[in-house]
């Protein structure tokens, strides 16, 4: 999942970035750590990761572009390569065993 985040990620939810990323960081494990059991600030009902549960985790909704709130885009957004299935997979795999 690091990988993932690193590469794919990373270049927006960074601390180094300046425009609104809405105070998601994925630059390191510390910062993936903190997204477990957090509100998601687009829609505070559902967190961004909930450990153990992929399909409920706000972050998978956000890869796939499923359930997210209206006007909000998938990520990374179209000006970005799209994830590959297998990418979105190991992210989903990494908060079924409880985002370790």
């Amino acid at each position: 999942q690091a990988k993932v985040f690193n590469l794919h990620c990373s270049a927006c939810h960074s601390y180094g970035y300046s425009l609104d990323n809405e105070g998601l960081m994925l630059d390191s494990i510390t910062d993936l750590a903190a997204l477990i059991d957090k509100a998601s600030a687009q829609m505070p009902e559902v967190k961004l990761v909930a450990a153990g549960d992929a399909a409920n985790s706000y972050l998978v909704h956000k890869m796939r572009g499923e359930n997210i709130k209206p006007g909000k885009e998938i990520m990374p957004p179209a000006s970005w390569p799209a994830l590959c299935e297998p990418k979105i997979k190991a992210v989903e795999n990494w908060i079924n065993q409880g985002a370790p």
